[in-house]
């Protein structure tokens, strides 16, 4: 999925998977690397201790900032002319803090886990799977344009915003911790891609075997339970995948 192919939409495709690998390591919420030799994943300890210091610092900031605004008076409006909203904005941004530290926590704790996830997925695919069959290349655009929406929208408030007292560092912070839950999602998501186009492949070969039976041709039995233990296989996967990102 990670490779290069011909024409200028999946280069484009390319083009937005590697960034969203190259973001997700400088954010430290992906401690893998890859082995090309043996075409697998391996953690990385360094990887691990980088994404526990630098969610750590985004999050330490965050509230840092939040208690300086505090002191400083720098509030909305709209939050000066009512304190109620002002209260459940508050507190909403506190549970959020807190569902997003408990989020990215927990995907560096069920590294191991999602590590071997994602080499069963791989040797599914250089085994059984064709690698050059339809590709989720919609779906990937897709996701591409939501993370540039996402990071665009608070920059768009801020500096539309009139007299705004907002200090950009703010913003970038937030903007940083925004990046990070999309990307985390967007890991789990393009995970579950990946499992339904195997069984999309699955169940295209089925229905070339039920075809061939209504014509008169001699099925296998013994292929239809190899495609049916491949499919318990992508289940268990999913099962786990999706543990994993559960809170």
């Amino acid at each position: 999925m990670f490779r290069p192919r011909s024409g200028l939409r999946q280069k484009f495709v390319y083009v937005i998977l590697k960034s969203i690998l190259y973001s997700s390591w400088l954010l430290g919420i992906f401690p893998f690397k890859y082995e090309p030799k043996k075409r697998r994943l391996r953690r990385s300890m360094w990887l691990i201790l980088f994404g526990i210091a630098m969610s750590s610092s985004l999050h330490i900031l965050m509230v840092k900032q939040s208690v300086e605004d505090q002191e400083h008076g720098i509030r909305l409006d709209v939050f000066k002319r009512n304190s109620l909203l002002h209260q459940i904005s508050s507190l909403m941004g506190v549970v959020g803090l807190v569902t997003i530290c408990t989020v990215h926590m927990r995907t560096l704790w069920r590294s191991k886990q999602l590590e071997e996830i994602y080499n069963g997925l791989m040797v599914l695919e250089a085994k059984y799977f064709c690698s050059d069959s339809v590709e989720p290349d919609d779906y990937v655009i897709q996701k591409g344009v939501l993370i540039v929406v996402g990071l665009l929208a608070p920059w768009m408030v801020h500096f539309e915003m009139p007299d705004s007292k907002l200090p950009v560092l703010n913003v970038l912070v937030d903007s940083m911790v925004k990046l990070g839950t999309l990307l985390l999602a967007i890991h789990y998501h393009l995970g579950v891609v990946i499992i339904y186009r195997f069984v999309w492949l699955i169940n295209g070969e089925l229905l070339s075997l039920v075809c061939s039976l209504r014509g008169n041709h001699k099925g296998s039995s013994s292929r239809v339970r190899f495609l049916l233990k491949l499919y318990t296989n992508l289940v268990n996967l999913y099962s786990r995948l999706a543990d994993c990102y559960d809170c």
